[in-house]
């Protein structure tokens, strides 16, 4: 399996490697540069294992969902180092190979975070709809660390896989404790074969950018407002991440400027383009209006109606 990656330009390190544009490696080359990017080259290895894991889920499902990630934290953070400052960060790699979170027979997932304060959150309370995996439990490890919440707080807890590597607790366990009800395997064959066509798009996709010609594969929100309609309409915030977008009084995103912040699909509406960027658009949402950034809304009637997810069905 392969993965296209976006360079965003914002990592030094990825351009002075390959260059601008669009990049695509084999998945588990692709990790070894993620592992140590998120969770510490230096981190046990029994941690660094069960975030290769984590991280292998978490892209072949957005990938699986039609997401083309980009090198920053708003996906995974990626950046690129040399093989003698990651060897322990290769090495869960290579000891977790092909190895996915699977619930109900489907890669799942897998957030993570880089504290949750002493107690996981659940899908359901950050971003709505519950997932068996991704429930609300006190975790020791995290507590034991003693951090305040860093992230959104739902999944595996960085702070505490590392706390608990260094307690002698294996990966394993520590995908138990974390992403409940799962089981580690393969990534199955129906999966495979989804992730598959939709890696073929994105790479179509790449190419096509690389060469000047527009994009008719899987349009998006981040690629302008020339893929948007004309105001008003409907948006749905999509980070990927999960963590929800901001409204701001102007395009400086200071602190002071921020009217309120806005969850993971929610609707907002669209009313205009005051900036005249494209970049931000003028939103309403709960009463409030403010600006709004363009890559992280969706048209709502560009998303396809699609039956609940067998997981959601006659629950609250």
């Amino acid at each position: 399996m392969d993965v296209t990656i976006r360079l965003s330009g914002k990592r030094a390190e990825n351009t002075e490697r390959w260059g601008a544009g669009a990049i695509t490696l084999p998945l588990e080359e692709y990790l070894k540069y993620v592992v140590p990017s998120e969770i510490g080259a230096s981190a046990p290895l029994e941690a660094q294992k069960a975030q290769a894991v984590a991280s292998r889920s978490y892209i072949s499902a957005i990938i699986k969902g039609g997401a083309t990630p980009d090198d920053t934290a708003q996906y995974q953070a990626f950046k690129y180092r040399a093989d003698s400052a990651i060897k322990r960060s290769i090495q869960a790699v290579n000891e977790t190979a092909g190895e996915v979170l699977l619930y109900g027979g489907h890669v799942v997932n897998a957030w993570y975070t880089a504290s949750n304060g002493g107690h996981t959150r659940s899908s359901k309370e950050v971003w709505g709809g519950e997932r068996a995996w991704a429930i609300a439990q006190p975790d020791p490890w995290d507590a034991a660390v003693g951090k305040p919440l860093n992230g959104h707080g739902v999944g595996m807890s960085q702070e505490g896989a590392k706390y608990a590597a260094k307690q002698g607790i294996g990966y394993r366990a520590i995908l138990e404790f974390y992403y409940p009800n799962t089981i580690i395997s393969q990534i199955p064959d129906g999966d495979a074969q989804q992730i598959a066509i939709k890696q073929a798009a994105a790479k179509q996709a790449a190419t096509a950018s690389a060469a000047g010609k527009p994009n008719t594969t899987q349009p998006s929100a981040s690629d302008g407002s020339s893929t948007l309609p004309k105001p008003p309409w409907t948006g749905v915030v999509k980070t990927i991440m999960g963590k929800g977008v901001s409204m701001w009084r102007s395009t400086a995103k200071e602190d002071a400027d921020r009217i309120t912040d806005i969850p993971e699909s929610a609707l907002v509406t669209v009313i205009g383009d005051e900036t005249g960027t494209g970049s931000f658009l003028t939103a309403q949402y709960n009463g409030f209006k403010g600006l709004v950034d363009t890559k992280y809304l969706v048209d709502r009637a560009s998303i396809p109606v699609k039956s609940e997810p067998a997981e959601l069905k006659n629950k609250a």
